[in-house]
């Protein structure tokens, strides 16, 4: 398969909670994103994915774009696997980096992104830390908490995601 490259892609590697939230925000401002997921992941977001918020602001991504290995190179990569899965994961993270792309590591687990940095050493590695707090209120999820990209702290507001319908 032909490699292409697509200016300000991001790719979300893992399709998890975390990573599928960073996907649905990007997706509906219209950013240029993918998510690479394991094949069940896939098959349960086929009915596209929805969020919402405490005011009610709702998005919705009918269908979802995803990726495999080797099909582009990103701009942006960001890896939202469980810390325990990054040595598993590095030579298909590879297929999707070139000298030029940018990698965000959302594990929370300290020291999670010394591996990266090794598989990387010449591309830009940003540790992104979420300290979230869910609750499962009628089979949603809810969100609150804080967040650090790169040392610079930011809170985010209670937020809604339900992913499957």
């Amino acid at each position: 398969m032909k490699t292409q490259h697509t200016l300000q892609q991001h790719v979300i590697f893992g399709a998890g909670l975390i990573g599928g939230f960073l996907y649905g925000v990007l997706a509906s401002q219209g950013v240029s994103a993918a998510m690479v997921a394991r094949s069940s992941v896939r098959k349960k977001l086929q009915g596209g994915l929805h969020l919402s918020d405490y005011n009610d602001n709702r998005a919705e991504i009918d269908s979802p774009h995803f990726v495999a290995a080797g099909e582009l190179v990103t701009d942006f990569l960001w890896l939202t696997v469980k810390c325990t899965a990054i040595a598993s994961v590095i030579t298909e993270l590879a297929s999707f980096v070139n000298q030029k792309t940018v990698i965000f590591c959302c594990q929370n687990g300290l020291g999670s992104d010394e591996l990266i940095k090794q598989a990387f050493p010449n591309n830009r590695i940003l540790k992104v830390t979420a300290v979230p707090q869910f609750h499962n209120i009628d089979n949603c999820l809810f969100l609150s908490g804080s967040s650090s990209i790169g040392g610079e702290n930011k809170s985010y507001k209670f937020l809604r995601s339900k992913r499957f319908s």
